[in-house]
């Protein structure tokens, strides 16, 4: 763990401004997290900065803007939406099968001997209660009816008839059509799930984006000021040589120097113009249409001080519950439950109960107008049942699959959050230190560029410095984005947003 530290401010703004460490009296974060550091400097290190170079009017775009945008309107979001939609649907196709079902049918014999119709209508509905069934219908038969057939015959009002088939065994806890209205309700959590594990992975890219951005600009504005230093002194040398000051060799010394340095920006813009393309993806307007930051102002990188003691422990137990792809292993060993049970259930012999009551209604043959109670028991078991034996080995061994799967994500979860707090420690102890180094540097090469003015230095030793502090002031640029990157893959890691 990684010792508290105060933060002061060492030397000048480095090259323009783009390192500075935290305020000593920033808030302690979270306990288990990594502070973010606030995006602008102090009031004194931007009096500094002003003092260097005009300061830039443009919006500064913030981490928090950029994910606000991802997650409004990219398109992966949309698609993960549009996946949790369809799961709805195949949730509400599975809930018809309970919905209630109206038959009708008529028969008759308008030519013949015996001369009848019949006209029979019934609505059956399945319910999720035991498996039961509940039907409702109406009879109508008139007619010459023959003996034989004398069940079809009816009063003139018809008759009706109300029942239930209830199953005692197979299907009596769970059958096919309950069991896929349970799946897909957990479907639509996974669907649900999905959504918030891809918006916590484009959370994270847009970050490392973000940081990318943020550290290739700071590298061009570093290289923009080297090169400006070396055509403000341009002027100075050019006077000392017209006065026989200097010799003509330094002058065409700088001169080199220049042209080095035009074309370390050209490359350094280059950079700046690849990750603006990058960051687009993630950052975009209200219409979905991605947005090239070229209009944006980078906030400067700020080293924040880290707590005492990170309870990882205690992120890795609350990551377990809170990260989405862990939950959808939980949920995925839910739906390879229920198929063991279904399976388990083809096992049982089917044994159903059928009981109903019928009632004739109006005048007719007093042979029809007595009320009906029927029942009736049906008994069937496949033998030697080895359908059933195999679903129900193939369901127990996808269960066990799902389950070690689950237990390995568990163990690789705390895996995850382990490295990348160690990653997260050691980028910080390293942004510290190439802070540090910078400040140096650029002390160093400010005091060789007094020496060149009071004539005790050469151009080629100052060059020397300032590429010294330059590479300094980028390598160290290059570690505080790499810490907030490390620091946005932790977060990421325990189920939490990378701003916070």
């Amino acid at each position: 763990m990684a010792t508290s530290f105060t933060a002061v401010v060492v030397g000048r703004w480095l090259v323009g401004g783009w390192l500075a460490l935290g305020p000593a009296t920033e808030p302690a974060p979270t306990t288990g997290t990594v502070a973010e550091a606030p995006a602008t400097a102090t009031a004194t290190e931007e009096a500094t900065a002003t003092a260097t170079v005009a300061a830039d009017t443009r919006t500064v775009l913030e981490l928090d803007g950029v994910l606000a945008a991802t997650l409004r309107d990219h398109p992966l979001l949309d698609a993960a939406s549009a996946t949790k939609e369809a799961a709805e649907g195949r949730h509400l196709s599975a809930r018809g099968a309970f919905d209630p079902r109206l038959r009708a049918r008529a028969a008759g014999t308008p030519l013949g001997y015996y001369r009848y119709g019949v006209v029979d209508t019934e609505v059956r509905a399945r319910t999720i209660a035991l498996g039961m069934v509940a039907f409702a219908g109406w009879r109508l038969g008139r007619g010459d009816i023959p003996v034989y057939d004398g069940k079809l015959a009816t009063t003139d009002a018809g008759e009706i008839r109300a029942g239930i088939e209830l199953p005692v065994l197979r299907d009596a806890a769970i059958d096919g059509p309950r069991a896929q209205r349970k799946r897909t309700d957990v479907e639509v959590d996974i669907a649900t799930l999905e959504r918030e594990a891809k918006a916590l992975e484009l959370s994270r890219d847009a970050a490392i984006a973000y940081w990318d951005w943020v550290a290739a600009r700071g590298r061009a504005e570093v290289r923009t000021r080297q090169l400006r230093l070396a055509q403000d002194r341009d002027l100075g040398l050019r006077r000392q040589a017209a006065e026989g000051n200097i010799a003509e060799i330094e002058l065409l010394d700088n001169a080199r120097v220049i042209a080095t340095r035009e074309a370390i920006v050209v490359g350094a813009e280059r950079d700046a113009t690849v990750t603006a393309l990058a960051l687009s993806l993630y950052l975009r307007d209200g219409m979905g249409e991605p947005i090239i930051p070229d209009g944006f102002a980078a906030p400067h990188l700020v080293v924040s001080s880290m707590p005492a003691d990170h309870d990882v422990q205690a992120d890795v137990a609350a990551a377990r519950d809170r990260r989405p792809d862990v939950r959808i292993a939980g949920a995925r060993l839910r739906i390879a439950a229920i198929d063991v049970r279904l399976a388990r259930n083809s096992r049982l012999p089917a044994l159903g109960v059928q009981t109903y009551a019928a009632k004739d209604l109006g005048d007719g043959p007093d042979s029809l107008r007595p009320a009906e109670l029927g029942v009736g028991v049906g008994f069937e078991i496949p033998i030697p049942l080895r359908t059933a034996r195999g679903d129900l080995a193939a369901a127990r061994a996808v269960e066990r699959r799902i389950g070690h799967e689950r237990r390995f994500l568990l163990e690789r979860v705390g895996v995850e959050i382990r490295a990348a707090h160690a990653d997260t420690v050691a980028a910080h102890r390293r942004a510290e230190i190439a802070t540090r180094q910078a400040s140096l540097a650029e002390r160093l090469a400010e005091a060789e560029r007094q020496r060149l003015a009071l004539g005790d230095s050469t151009v080629l030793v100052v060059n020397l410095r300032e590429e010294a502090a330059a590479d300094a002031a980028a390598a160290a640029i290059d570690a505080v984005a790499e810490y907030r990157r490390a620091h946005a893959r932790y977060r990421v890691a325990t189920g939490r947003t990378p701003a916070g």
